[in-house]
């Protein structure tokens, strides 16, 4: 069992207020979850992941592999999964509440990145949150974007809808996937061109 739904939403609600509170009234104090507020790395790069970077799941642990100086790395992400810990980026912010308007969202990348100069962005797409941030990152910053879906939520699964994915991949710079079963299914589907990147290839590549 993942927690009582309505802690869990007025947990959601407490951290929304306190982050609107913060927005009108300048940076607010280091908090679980929203650590480095002022150690922003410039240039910066974005990093936007569904939940915490670790290496208990897949896509943590390639990210770690990539990334090892992690210095210039902005972290956004738009849940906790494993209580908001991780090692990864010299800031990390999350998302208050993923329900949030593409406005409210907007609103929050740019306070998360007031006053850096951001270089690129790489997105691991898998939460339909996760695509919302990406495009807000993308059109405030206007930088290469790198979308790179490590696990399908479109086409063979169910998880984002077919609209925000196409914005998505559209305003993407570079697209990669794992497997060239999944490169033949997205290329079908968006008639887009996508590149293999198999997240077992060695360090060094």
């Amino acid at each position: 069992m993942v927690g009582n739904p309505l802690l869990m939403a007025g947990k959601a609600r407490l951290r929304l207020q306190s982050m609107v509170i913060s927005m009108r009234e300048g940076p607010p104090p280091e908090q679980k979850g929203q650590n480095g507020v002022r150690k922003l790395p410039s240039p910066a790069d974005i990093v936007i992941t569904p939940c915490e970077v670790k290496e208990t799941h897949g896509t943590g642990t390639l990210l770690l592999r990539m990334f090892r100086d992690s210095s210039s790395i902005v972290s956004l992400r738009t849940s906790d999964f494993y209580d908001g810990n991780q090692n990864f980026g010299a800031a990390q912010f999350c998302l208050p509440l993923a329900q949030l308007s593409r406005a409210d969202v907007s609103s929050w990348v740019r306070w998360c990145l007031r006053g850096a100069t951001v270089r690129r962005i790489l997105c691991f797409p898998y939460l339909p949150a996760d695509v919302v941030v990406a495009i807000a990152a993308k059109e405030l910053f206007r930088v290469p974007l790198c979308t790179y879906i490590m696990d399908d939520k479109n086409v063979c699964a169910d998880g984002i809808s077919d609209a925000p994915m196409e914005e998505l991949f559209s305003k993407s710079d570079l697209r990669l996937v794992i497997s060239p079963e999944m490169r033949d299914a997205y290329v079908r589907k968006y008639r887009m061109r996508f590149w293999l990147m198999p997240p077992l290839v060695s360090d060094d590549l």
